[in-house]
């Protein structure tokens, strides 16, 4: 059977959709990550970066799947399942570390006045002593 090109049959082809949807669904997902850049910060980068390496993963599998090659498609899928959930523990990991240098920075601003009024008060006392001498 001949694909004739212009026709419904070359557009409904199983290999056709599939190229499509990953180049749009590649394209949504760089559409996203270019107009919402300025809001993510940190830690949240890590979940982006593991959703583009999911669909990239699908992508190679798909392409292998198209062009019937079947190089590593095992580890290809190993890659897909494990990419998001590696990104998220990621995410909590750099999420606990900010969090943690802002409560030092916290404590640190809290703490600040009551130790120059200490280090003022035993230099003043200091001074008392030096100069009644």
């Amino acid at each position: 059977m001949a694909i004739a090109f212009g026709t419904w049959d070359y557009i409904l082809n199983t290999e056709v959709l599939i190229v499509v949807t990953i180049s749009v669904s590649l394209a949504l997902c760089l559409y996203y990550l270019l107009t919402s850049r300025r809001k993510l910060s940190g830690a949240r980068w890590s979940i982006v970066f593991g959703l583009i390496a999911t669909l990239l993963f699908v992508a190679i599998v798909i392409l292998q799947i198209i062009f019937k090659r079947n190089f590593w498609v095992y580890f290809w899928i190993f890659a897909i399942y494990l990419s998001f959930p590696i990104s998220l523990v990621i995410y909590i990991s750099l999420w606990f570390r900010e969090t943690l240098e802002h409560v030092k920075d916290k404590t640190t601003s809290l703490f600040t006045p009551y130790r120059r009024k200490k280090n003022h008060a035993g230099e003043s006392k200091y001074a008392a002593r030096t100069t009644s001498q």
